[in-house]
């Protein structure tokens, strides 16, 4: 699996995206059944409060979250909600307006060990039948990526282990920005 450890032993017999391993939920969860009522809404945001998101896995791409209230890179706070340029959530671990920001800045090991949220996030929005991820729950849904861990290449101990920061102002952030 793409992202680490973590092996389930169903499978989906009704699923189109027969080169993953983890679509066990699309039977579990009657996801061809729900999708054919409804994918959600692009208007519909789903906060994944979790470490780790990488934003280069190509069925996420036009998935995530964008502010529309805030303008990138001017280092004001556009929507006066207490974050700077916040314009794909908040890195609560780094304290920084990139969620993604140390992804591409690990080492290949802890990028697949540590790549919960972006494996959440497929789970919840991943697109059916284009073969390169996950069937999500809402494909047409947007996430709110919202990292708790504070990693970098510094700080990691030689197990690649890490402790989350505390969640509860991730969630006030979530529930004010419409998730």
């Amino acid at each position: 699996s793409e992202y680490g450890n973590i092996y389930l032993p169903i499978t989906s017999t009704i699923n189109d995206d027969t080169t993953n391993s983890i679509i066990w939920h699309d039977d579990v969860l009657n996801l061809k059944k729900a999708h054919s009522i409804t994918q959600g809404d692009s208007s519909v945001v789903i906060a994944v409060v979790d470490f780790v998101f990488n934003d280069s896995l190509t069925d996420l791409q036009n998935s995530w979250w964008t502010n529309p209230n805030e303008i990138a890179n001017d280092w004001i706070d556009n929507d006066n909600n207490g974050y700077i340029d916040d314009i794909h959530g908040w890195d609560f671990g780094n304290n920084t307006s990139n969620a993604f920001y140390f992804i591409n800045n690990l080492p290949d090991i802890v990028k697949k060990r540590f790549s919960h949220g972006t494996m959440v996030s497929d789970l919840a929005v991943g697109k059916r039948g284009n073969a390169n991820s996950t069937i999500g729950a809402c494909p047409k849904c947007k996430v709110m990526p919202l990292n708790l861990q504070n990693i970098t290449p510094e700080n990691l101990n030689p197990n690649y282990e890490t402790h989350p920061v505390p969640q509860e102002d991730a969630i006030i952030y979530a529930a004010y920005n419409g998730a």
